[in-house]
């Protein structure tokens, strides 16, 4: 809306009125822009019987879908590493972007499935719940292995300001809060949240893997990121 004297790059000499009011006219509308417009009219101005003009449920549902494209993208880039790039030729760039779509798909069956157990939770809380549910080992034996799941507090007070500490854990010990969702989406998954302590054998059945013993467990847990 600015105005300059010969166009772009110019020192700017004010507001362009013109402009300005063509712009508050339109304020409160929304619309579909089109390269080539479905809607077609004969000479007279009259839509055909064979290009009717669009529903209002058939553009809010396009809307609806440029939305969904919108968000995939923003869950990319914010919370699936799609930038910054560590790579630099073709071949490694192509394979980054492969594996974060993967990691998009697999975020949205997630999604998928947990909404259909009743259970609502965002790509942001699967991303952060994943990443930081851990464990550690605290005791190695040649008769037992002794393993802590180690995991980050989610924020409680999101959504809740108003509540004091103690109404809070009282909620949190009649289960009307959740300190973490993520034995919600693990359960989701097929899998089960481990106990706070648990051993080698009862870890692996968690997971639904093997571990033949501790030293070959560790090299596992540390590609599945859980050590």
């Amino acid at each position: 809306m600015a105005k300059t004297e010969n166009g772009k790059d110019q020192p700017i000499l004010g507001i362009d009125e013109k402009v300005l009011q063509n712009k508050l006219a339109l304020c409160g509308y929304a619309a579909v822009v089109y390269k080539e417009s479905p809607i077609q009219a004969d000479k007279d101005g009259v839509v055909s019987e064979k290009n009717p003009i669009l529903k209002d449920t058939e553009i809010a549902g396009m809307y609806h879908r440029l939305n969904c494209i919108e968000d995939c993208f923003r869950v990319m880039k914010s919370n699936l590493g799609l930038r910054p790039m560590y790579v630099f030729n073709s071949k490694h760039i192509i394979a980054h972007c492969l594996l974060v779509y993967l990691a998009l798909i697999s975020v949205r069956l997630i999604q998928n499935r947990a909404e259909k157990s009743s259970v609502h939770v965002t790509a942001e809380e699967i991303s952060t719940c994943l990443r930081e549910a851990n464990v550690a080992p605290l005791l190695q034996s040649e008769e037992r292995s002794v393993f802590a799941t180690v995991e980050q507090c989610c924020n409680l007070r999101k959504g809740l300001e108003r509540q004091s500490t103690s109404e809070l854990v009282e909620m949190i010990k009649s289960g009307k809060l959740k300190t973490s969702k993520t034995p919600e989406i693990l359960e989701v998954c097929g899998l089960k949240m481990p106990n706070r302590f648990c051993s080698l054998h009862e870890l692996a059945r968690s997971l639904k893997t093997k571990f033949p013993d501790f030293n070959c467990a560790v090299p596992t847990l540390k590609r599945m990121d859980l050590l």
